[in-house]
């Protein structure tokens, strides 16, 4: 069974992918046809939002929910 998402390295920069960066000299990619990559790192990205949206707004109150 592979892992979550599978991110390919390379020393060149890749073509026909759903998300590339470079870092460190390297490029790091999700390939455009591995659609359970795309889905799994679109969902962290997705939840990253939403803690960085919460953080920033102050102003309104934080939902808790009891344990009783």
């Amino acid at each position: 069974m592979r892992g979550i998402f599978r991110v390919q390295r390379g020393a060149l920069p890749p073509f026909g992918t759903g998300l590339s960066v470079q870092h460190g000299g390297a490029w790091y990619w999700i390939a455009n046809d591995d659609q359970i990559s795309k889905k799994a790192f679109g969902l962290v990205r997705d939840l990253f939002n939403l803690q960085i949206k919460m953080l920033s707004d102050r102003s309104t109150p934080i939902m808790t929910i009891p344990f009783s």
